[in-house]
């Protein structure tokens, strides 16, 4: 009876926990700063330090790995960066990432339905300044809560953005993305990047 009435209680306020206190997301690409935090964790990345984890306030870093630049997308190590080889599949693959690009598509639709705006700052430029003269009076039209946008002549673009969702809003759209993406694909990718990463190179 007593585990029982633990367990109840532990459900309850983990389930307040996920209605009442909201995930929160900031982006400033001034400085290259990408960041989610909940409760007392928060996971991110800042440019040049690579991705970092905080919990009660103690950070702990993951710093990237020095490599030589290379335009040929060869890292220092002689293999292709990941992210090169994850593309080069995707492209010769181009229905699997249409379908990709659709289904997340979808998905950040959904998601955005349950965001909060907290605070949306930035400035953008065009190469075409009738173009930025255009955007400049449909700025300064605009009234939008928490939202500040300019458009100057001196070709600087950047956004600070920040905004919370509640995790039970997140719940759905998660769902209806794990039931729709096609794994069978997905697998096979993988598991061909994993093999390509694998195999000894020539030489």
């Amino acid at each position: 009876m007593g585990i029982g009435m633990d367990l109840l209680l532990l459900s309850g306020i983990a389930a307040v926990l996920l209605v009442v206190i909201p995930i929160r997301f900031e982006i400033d690409t001034r400085l290259g700063c990408y960041s989610a935090g909940w409760l007392f964790l928060a996971l991110g990345n800042d440019r040049g330090k690579g991705w970092w984890l905080s919990f009660l306030g103690l950070r702990i870093h993951r710093r990237r790995a020095k490599e030589s630049p290379d335009p040929s997308g060869v890292s220092s190590t002689g293999h292709p960066s990941k992210a090169d080889r994850l593309i080069g599949r995707l492209a010769s693959e181009p229905g699997l990432a249409l379908r990709l690009v659709s289904e997340l598509k979808r998905f950040l639709i959904r998601l955005s339905r349950g965001l909060r705006i907290a605070r949306i700052q930035g400035e953008l430029s065009f190469d075409d300044p009738m173009i930025n003269g255009i955007c400049f009076g449909i700025v300064r039209g605009l009234q939008l809560p928490r939202t500040s946008l300019a458009i100057n002549f001196e070709e600087r673009n950047w956004v600070l953005a920040r905004f919370q969702v509640r995790p039970y809003r997140t719940i759905i759209p998660i769902l209806q993305l794990l039931a729709t993406l096609p794994y069978r694909a997905l697998f096979a990718l993988f598991r061909d990047l994993w093999g390509t990463a694998r195999a000894p190179q020539p030489g």
